[in-house]
């Protein structure tokens, strides 16, 4: 019995140093782990948040690529048929909207859905222009048409996404 009570007299105190020492490193790789969480949290937050206003970026730019007085500005219109300068206005659209095209996992929908209906207005607009004119049209009397449509047209859809976009911006922050 006596000897008993001497393994007891030892056993107790190492159990007792034993579950405070465990209790002790749980608890603090516990709070390491909330700590890391936390820190790559923030990290990824300020990367995409980069991320993101580099999307909303690109596509202000994309819209104003795409703005009718720009596209033209850019495609010059050379001495040929307005139906080839047509085909050139529309190309250059795609490929800049192709270009852009993956930026929207990054915006909200609402602001992709106006920067696609943007884009599908200009070549509505352009299309609408063409169509307008004589077979055997120059492209100047296209270049012409489109802004002419542009500046009669009650909703600049354009101008809107550009609007959209900004105030998502400003939200960010």
């Amino acid at each position: 019995m006596n000897e008993l009570m001497e393994i007891i007299k030892y056993i107790i105190p190492s159990l007792i140093v034993f579950f405070t020492t465990w209790w002790l490193v749980t608890n603090f790789l516990k709070q390491e782990r909330w700590r890391l969480s936390e820190k790559y949290r923030q990290e990824s937050t300020s990367s995409l948040l980069k991320v993101r206003l580099q999307a909303y970026e690109r596509l202000l730019l994309f819209l104003e690529r795409i703005s009718p007085d720009q596209l033209l500005l850019r495609n010059t219109p050379p001495d040929i048929p307005a139906s080839d300068y047509q085909q050139m206005l529309l190309e250059n659209i795609r490929n800049e909207y192709e270009h852009n095209l993956i930026q929207q996992l990054y915006i909200s929908a609402k602001s992709w859905e106006l920067v696609d209906h943007a884009r599908m207005w200009i070549i509505i607009l352009v299309n609408d222009s063409a169509e307008r004119l004589d077979a055997n049209a120059s492209a100047n009397e296209l270049a012409i048409a489109v802004i002419e449509n542009e500046m009669s047209a009650k909703i600049n859809h354009i101008n809107a996404a550009i609007m959209v976009i900004k105030k998502e911006v400003q939200e960010l922050f």
